[in-house]
């Protein structure tokens, strides 16, 4: 279903038409516009019988959200609601399913009938630049008290809101803070451990977060990015979890 409980936002589809129109929402401030370009964009999903009735659900969610319900949509949800549309599948999991998902609609429908007592904002478009430039020499203050090494390998703005970093970890652990020799050497750690299939610990961190973890690291200067250095990864990491994997991969080699 890509639904993991009775909730209506919890659903995968209904979240992510949620998202879209807070996106569009925050570009050009106007809810019928908004709520046009969502209509458009789903206009072939309309008519599937799973997840047309959680289109109209989510984009009814949306505006009331931020006042209230336009007649023509809520008129569609009243109509599905009446016919149990895309509540078939949730007969597929029993009877007590089916009935809580019903009564999660039901309590919906009667709220958004009435205009939002306290009506949200229309969100704005936040600005947040990558937090470091392609070559700084990041030094972080490991969790056992020892030092790590970090080469920032490019910065990202294509996304106005979620700047990115490229980020990858070196094999230093020391009691010393790292020279910028270290960077230059570009050793990379390389993870064995578990799971992993001596991959180097490469990742994205986006700028939301970085503030509360900020007295981690610690910017000893700056150096040339060459072509031979990784620029992809597939994976999206935390800034709190920047140099906990060599502490993770020095354990394992001790013990293995």
């Amino acid at each position: 279903m890509g639904t993991w409980g009775y909730q209506l936002e919890q659903d995968d589809f209904v979240h992510d038409v949620m998202w879209e129109f807070d996106q569009h929402l925050k570009q050009n401030q106007n809810l019928q516009q908004t709520t046009e370009l969502l209509i458009e964009t789903y206009k072939e999903i309309l008519d599937d019988p799973d997840e047309g009735p959680l289109f109209w659900i989510a984009l009814a969610g949306m505006q009331w959200k931020y006042g209230k319900v336009h007649s023509n949509v809520f008129a569609q949800v009243i109509s599905d609601f009446d016919r149990n549309a895309g509540l078939e599948r949730w007969k597929e999991i029993g009877e007590t399913g089916y009935t809580r998902r019903k009564n999660v609609i039901t309590n919906f429908v009667e709220k958004i009938s009435v205009d939002n007592p306290k009506p949200k904002k229309l969100p704005k478009i936040v600005v947040r630049k990558p937090v470091y430039k392609a070559g700084d020499c990041l030094s972080i203050n490991l969790p056992n008290g020892m030092y790590g090494a970090a080469l920032v390998l490019s910065a990202d703005h294509s996304d106005i809101e979620y700047g990115q970093n490229l980020i990858a970890l070196l094999n230093y652990m020391e009691k010393e803070e790292p020279n910028l020799s270290v960077f230059e050497k570009r050793d990379w750690l390389m993870l064995t451990h578990h799971n992993y299939e001596n991959k180097p610990d490469i990742g994205w961190y986006t700028a939301p977060g970085h503030r509360s973890v900020k007295s981690k690291f610690y910017l000893l200067g700056n150096i040339p990015i060459v072509p031979d250095d990784p620029q992809q990864s597939n994976s999206l990491i935390i800034w709190n979890h920047l140099g906990n994997q060599i502490i993770y991969q020095r354990d394992w080699d001790q013990t293995h």
